[in-house]
C-alpha cells in the first residue's frame, strides 16, 4: 500500500510539473531560461536585461521560467510584483537542459512549440525579432492595427 502511495505522488509531481508549461499554451509565450546557478554570470545578466523591457515582454504576451537544477520560479511582467519565490522541482531544469547544460534560453511560441534555442545570453531584442516574425505575432499587430 505504501508503495502505491509513493508511485502515485511521484506520477503526480511529475504530471503537475509538465502540465506547468502547457497550460499556457495559445495564452502565453514562454522564455525559458537555465542555469546551473542563480549566481552565474549570464544568469544574472538575464534577469537584469528582461527587468528593462517589461512593456514589450507583456505586448507580446511573454513570461519567463528561471530554471535551476532544484528551484525554478514563473515571471509574469503584467504582474505588479516582480520578487515571486522560488518552487522546489527539477522536472523542468531535467526535461529542458541537457547533459553539461550550464546555460540555455528557450523560446516557446504559443503553439507550444520550440521557436529558439541557444547556450548563451539572448538580446531581448533578438528575442522580440525572433517573436514579430512569426505569422500569430503578425496577425496579432495587424488585428490591433484595425
Amino acid at each position: 500500500m505504501r508503495l502505491v502511495l509513493i508511485l502515485l505522488l511521484f506520477l503526480m509531481a511529475i504530471t503537475s510539473n509538465s502540465q506547468t508549461i502547457n497550460t499556457h499554451t495559445w495564452d502565453h509565450r514562454i522564455v525559458i531560461v537555465i542555469s546551473k546557478t542563480k549566481e552565474s554570470k549570464a544568469f544574472k545578466k538575464q534577469v537584469r536585461a528582461f527587468k528593462k523591457s517589461l512593456k514589450d515582454f507583456i505586448e507580446r504576451k511573454l513570461i519567463v521560467y528561471y530554471v535551476l537544477p532544484k528551484h525554478y520560479k514563473l515571471v509574469d511582467y503584467k504582474k505588479d510584483d516582480l520578487d515571486y519565490d522560488w518552487i522546489a522541482s527539477s522536472k523542468l531544469f531535467e526535461t529542458y537542459a541537457e547533459n553539461g547544460t550550464d546555460y540555455k534560453v528557450i523560446l516557446i511560441g504559443l503553439d507550444g512549440s520550440i521557436k529558439l534555442q541557444q547556450d548563451q545570453l539572448i538580446a531581448a531584442s533578438k528575442l522580440f525579432e525572433t517573436i514579430d516574425t512569426m505569422p500569430m505575432r503578425k496577425s496579432e499587430l495587424r488585428n490591433r492595427d484595425n
